[in-house]
């Protein structure tokens, strides 16, 4: 006789976030080009691809990491194709994924209930979808949910281990 073991609730939230924002993302109208961002928005995209040096000493209002990522996408896809493909919409939505898994993790580590944190979760993970949408990924509070769920996972770790291992991921987790 064999067995088919149940998914993992985990599995189970991944599974359902990555398909409704997938949904999401085929109902969405086609992106804007470059054209149709304003001024301001295109000197952004053009200091973190030319200037990227000087302009990351201007951090007093957007957190320095929040530039790297940016910068890093432009330069990996370039502008035109980063903004006409969504790659930060997308870029969020995986981030805020696993930012929810994490966030399930801990919630079970901390001892909840595991019907209780799913569903948290899974609420959650809806809720944050039209969040994702919003300046099309590339607001610096979009990585904010996945660094404070990296942070309380790693927490979470500490509390339950109380080893050296733990102690190093919740301090990155912190200085992140």
């Amino acid at each position: 006789m064999v067995l088919k073991k149940a998914m993992p609730a985990a599995a189970w939230l991944v599974l359902i976030g990555l398909a409704a924002r997938i949904l999401v993302w085929l109902l969405l109208a086609s992106p804007a080009p470059l054209s149709a961002y304003s001024g301001g928005q295109r000197l952004f995209f053009e200091a973190l691809t030319r200037h990227f040096g000087d302009y990351t000493g201007f951090t007093s209002q957007i957190p320095p990491l929040t530039l790297y990522i940016i910068a890093g996408v432009f330069k990996i896809v370039g502008i035109e194709t980063a903004l006409s493909m969504r790659v930060f919409t997308g870029l969020v939505g995986v981030l805020d994924i696993v930012a929810v898994w994490m966030a399930y993790d801990a919630a079970i580590r901390s001892g909840a209930g595991r019907r209780a944190a799913f569903f948290a979760s899974l609420l959650f993970s809806l809720a944050l979808i039209p969040f994702e949408l919003w300046r099309e990924g590339m607001h610096y509070d979009h990585y904010t949910v996945f660094f404070t769920a990296f942070f309380a996972w790693a927490l979470s770790r500490v509390f339950r281990r109380q080893d050296t291992g733990s102690g190093i991921v919740v301090s990155i987790a912190g200085a992140l």
